[in-house]
């Protein structure tokens, strides 16, 4: 956004020292409606234009296995041809059959509320919930019976660091059967992810039966000079006292991948960047620099950042060039702008929708002046300049200088408290 200080004669700015006085606390602009060639101000509600931006994604859970008991129980006499009196299998139920109500003994992570048999994902985090009940059996290879089982549920939950590049792994496991020769058995649960990313050392149950409740944190450290993605990969492993092992596990969605970075703000950090986070612009915060993009998303086309996610332009020589560009000599700065007044342009310099970007110049765009009305004290909308039609790309607003330097600050906070990297995607919403 170009700051320029509007240049006001010594008489202006006596004339803005009375506005002080008379206008409603907060107002950005002298309420022009007292002109008689002032046109019906437009008033804009953020309540009615907000969209609910999803916050997280769903993807339904599924294992992979090296011993699933269908395809076991073909091969029952090829075991028992090479000696093996019995032989492990692991197996899921079918998906009605599963857990709708949570495990008693599960530890709370923050997904509980949300469906089952499911990997739950916000920007920071991965959470699954009462995952299960999986099954392992032990089956006779001369005829087929079971004579041991054990089942049970999991929740887990991996929290990102957005300032570090290490972060955790809670899980726990409730056994719901175990009897036979799965009995007490031992559970193993292992992660992995890849070469710049390294996990604590594998955890191992102590001996389990049913009831039991198995608690346990994994570590993660990732290595990077830049930026870095990666799916962590889960398996686990049912040691039976006999000593028999059978390895089975569960893979993130690898569409999801995590991503760490050294890239924005002055500590590395960690997210899932397929989830847009939402950057909110407060009307009794930032007043007329809020109603400026309140009305590129109600009255123009595009509607950037409500309808279309707004992408982040790390270059600081475009943005600046961008600035230039919808900023320039055709923006006369307005003296009745209380505190001075400032061109602050919509779509952001700093994203690849930027007027400039789209093809637009500074008197191609609408251009408005957010003000409040002195008879209702709500907020309205002038047109300044050539005004607006309602088909422009782009917006130019009389805003003022500290409103317009205090959103440019949030965006910068935002930008760097969410790790956005340069074309990552973001919504933007107005409140009051």
């Amino acid at each position: 956004m170009l700051l320029r200080k509007s240049l006001m004669r010594a008489t202006v700015a006596g004339l803005a020292v009375i506005l002080t006085l008379t206008v409603t606390e907060g107002s950005a602009l002298a309420d022009p409606s007292s002109s008689s060639s002032a046109k019906e101000p437009l008033r804009l509600d953020p309540s009615s234009s907000q969209v609910a931006h999803p916050k997280m994604a769903g993807i339904p859970a599924s294992i992979t296995s090296d011993d699933d008991c269908a395809e076991v129980r073909k091969k029952l006499k090829i075991y028992a041809a090479n000696g093996q009196k019995t032989v492990s299998c692991t197996e899921a139920p079918p998906a009605a059959q599963r857990r709708t109500a949570p495990t008693a003994k599960l530890a709370g992570v923050w997904c509980d509320g949300q469906a089952k048999n499911t990997w739950w994902l916000t920007r920071t985090s991965i959470c699954i919930s009462d995952w299960g009940p999986w099954t392992t059996n032990t089956v006779r290879t001369d005829n087929g019976q079971v004579i041991g089982s054990l089942s049970f549920n999991a929740s887990m939950n991996i929290e990102l660091n957005t300032i570090s590049l290490s972060f955790s792994q809670s899980l726990t496991v409730v056994v719901t059967t175990a009897w036979g020769v799965n009995n007490l058995s031992t559970i193993q649960y292992l992660a992995r992810c890849t070469s710049s990313c390294t996990v604590s050392d594998s955890a191992v149950s102590p001996p389990l039966t049913v009831g039991s409740v198995w608690n346990t944190t994994l570590y993660y450290q990732v290595s990077t000079t830049s930026q870095t993605s990666f799916n962590p990969q889960f398996q686990w492993r049912t040691v039976k006292p006999d000593g028999a092992v059978r390895t089975w596990g569960l893979n993130t969605v690898s569409s999801r991948p995590i991503r760490c970075d050294r890239l924005v703000g002055a500590n590395p950090g960690c997210v899932i960047p397929t989830i847009r986070p939402t950057m909110f612009v407060s009307v009794a915060e930032w007043g007329s620099a809020a109603q400026n993009i309140l009305f590129a998303q109600t009255v123009l086309p595009d509607k950037w950042g409500k309808s279309t996610p707004l992408r982040r332009l790390a270059d600081p020589a475009i943005q600046n060039t961008n600035r230039a560009a919808i900023c320039d000599s055709t923006f006369v700065p307005d003296p009745t702008v209380v505190g001075g007044d400032s061109c602050d342009e919509f779509a952001f310099a700093a994203t690849y929708q930027s007027g400039n970007l789209l093809g637009q110049t500074g008197s191609t765009c609408a251009e408005i002046r957010p003000y409040i009305d002195q008879v209702t004290g709500t907020w309205a909308i002038a047109p300044a300049g050539r005004g607006w039609n309602g088909t422009e790309r782009c917006v130019r607003g009389h805003v003022t200088l500290a409103e317009n330097t205090g959103v440019g600050g949030q965006l910068g906070r935002f930008t760097t408290a969410e790790r956005l990297l340069d074309y990552d995607e973001y919504w933007l919403t107005v409140t009051d």
